[in-house]
């Protein structure tokens, strides 16, 4: 129905909610950016670590 129910992942006030204002909203939009950009580099590592694992080489310039 283009309502965004978000979710709240830290502290004592875990769940998902609805968002009661657009204020909340971006909030969530802000903490959802932190997270994917700290998934990405997690993922960035650990794909590097498989990368040597492996004995794959990676040219220079590439983005994989």
């Amino acid at each position: 129905a283009g309502v965004p129910i978000c979710a709240a992942t830290g502290g004592e006030g875990r769940g998902y909610f609805l968002p009661s204002s657009p204020g909340e909203l971006e909030d969530y939009l802000k903490q959802l950016n932190h997270r994917i950009s700290q998934i990405r580099r997690t993922w960035s590592a650990c794909e590097n670590t498989l990368r040597r694992m492996s004995g794959q080489e990676v040219l220079e310039g590439w983005n994989g």
